[in-house]
């Protein structure tokens, strides 16, 4: 699983941007592991991931798409960013929307507790707002949210190859351009990779 998840990933950012090789080597994965963070959890570590086997009543990491993918999101901000990591509410948010984008879903961790196959541990659909108090994790859900809901608006307004192609665009390179270090920077950059007219005022 891990394997395939990986490679997917890895194919879907060089479509997006093929001459950006930050993640072009090959990525150490540890599986069922028990030791560490584990259990329930997934984490990178500078360079490789790590999934943990299932048990007191969390799954199998290693097996949940989302969560390979959110972990090999934090390579690419790693990687992207250089030594000037962004602060982690935007390294979780970031890799929660690379997950969401992939999949196609909202929700993050699905599967995560055992038994529990529908509301997973958190979900860019959401109404969180600036300020936020919280983890990186969880005020993560609001940079996730902006990129999520932009989405649908553009799926409710084009055709389906159009709207993922802005914002699966405008996802990266507002990151590779401006390497924002806050949400609102964050925004601001998004509409900055989609503009063509070196002006917000026109509204396009």
């Amino acid at each position: 699983d891990c394997f395939a998840y990986v490679n997917n990933e890895h194919d879907w950012i060089k479509d997006l941007d093929p001459a950006w090789t930050g993640m072009d080597y090959e990525m150490t994965c540890n599986i069922e592991r028990t030791d560490g963070y584990c259990p329930g959890n997934a984490w990178w570590d500078g360079s490789g991931i790590n999934f943990c086997l299932d048990g007191l009543g969390y799954g199998n990491t290693g097996r949940m798409a989302d969560v390979v993918y959110h972990e090999y999101g934090h390579g690419i901000t790693d990687f992207l960013y250089g030594p000037n990591d962004p602060p982690g509410v935007l390294h979780e948010g970031n890799s929660d929307i690379v997950a969401n984008l992939i999949l196609r879903d909202s929700i993050m961790g699905l599967g995560f507790y055992i038994g529990n196959c529908s509301s997973g541990i958190r979900d860019s659909d959401n109404t969180l707002q600036v300020p936020c108090s919280g983890s990186g994790h969880y005020c993560g859900q609001v940079i996730a949210g902006f990129h999520w809901d932009s989405w649908q608006e553009m799926l409710a307004a084009y055709p389906q190859a159009y709207a993922d192609s802005v914002i699966f665009n405008t996802w990266h390179y507002c990151r590779k351009m401006g390497l924002p270090r806050t949400m609102a920077g964050q925004v601001q950059w998004t509409l900055g990779a989609d503009e063509d007219e070196s002006s917000f005022a026109t509204g396009t």
